[in-house]
This record gives C-alpha cells, structure tokens and sequence, in this order.
C-alpha cells in the first residue's frame, strides 16, 4: 500500500505544484503489507485526494496546502488516516457528507465518500469525519478495516 500510495503522489506530482500542495506519508511499521484489491484501495485514496485538493484551493493564494495520509496496523485493524488543511467541514455538513448526492461543491458529484464507504462496507470497514483535525484545521478522515477481513 505504501507504493501505490507513494506512486499516486508522484503522478500527481504537477497537480500538487500547481496548487502548492505538499503530501506527507506516514506508515507504520515501515514494511506495512496488507492484502487489499489494488483498485478499492485506489479508489479510497483517490476520491479522498479529490476532496481535499478542492478543499485546500479555498484556502488564500500563498497559504501552506497540506496532506497527511497515515498507514498503520495493530494486530487486529489497518487503519489509514487522511487529513488536509483546508477550510474543514461545517457542522451543519457533519451528517450529511457520506449521503449519496451530497456535495458541497458546484462541480461536484456527491459520490466520492459515498463510494468510499461502500468499498470499505465490503470489507467490514468503515470510515468516519473525525472530531478533530490533525493538521489543526481542515478535515481528517479515519478509515479502519478488520485484518480479518485482509487475509488472501
């Protein structure tokens, strides 16, 4: 997962400077391996980015535009956290962003997050908006999945 990851943001690598974007990737242990479809786990990453990246361009022309996915597992959860400094969600939005349709953006779908949970539904995971933020402002999502659930 840390190579698919770690290529996503090389490929990428124009769109995040661009927007002056930077994406930190925090994985432990370091030799972190699970056994999860390419695509769903793609899928995840990707609809995330999406979300972020349209969160952060709110943010004034010269501001510090910032990404933090974390990969981690203990002996019973993979769990990744994704986090961006954009301008957050609104409270009133809370409830309502895993909603199919919802969507707070004039070009958006409203699918991303809805297709997320789906994804992480089938593997008996799920994903939430955490309560706070870990880059002190903008939005963090927790994802955890049984390890169960990740075995070939």
């Amino acid at each position: 997962m840390t190579e698919l990851v770690s290529q996503f943001a090389k490929d990428f690598a124009g769109i995040m400077k661009m927007n002056d974007l930077s994406i930190e990737l925090k994985v432990f242990p370091e030799d972190l391996g699970i056994y999860m479809n390419k695509a769903d786990f793609s899928s995840i990453i990707l609809n995330l980015f999406s979300n972020s990246l349209k969160a952060v361009q709110k943010l004034p022309k010269g501001s510090t535009r910032k990404i933090r996915i974390t990969l981690s597992k203990d002996a019973k959860t993979f769990l990744t956290i994704f986090s961006d400094n954009g301008p957050g969600v609104i409270p009133a939005n809370r409830d309502k962003i895993f909603r199919l349709f919802f969507t707070t953006n004039k070009q958006g779908t409203g699918l991303g997050l809805p297709i997320i949970r789906e994804i992480l539904e089938d593997y008996g995971g799920i994903i939430i908006l955490a309560e706070y933020s870990e880059l002190d402002s903008g939005a963090t999502f927790e994802i955890s999945i049984p390890l169960e659930e990740l075995k070939p």
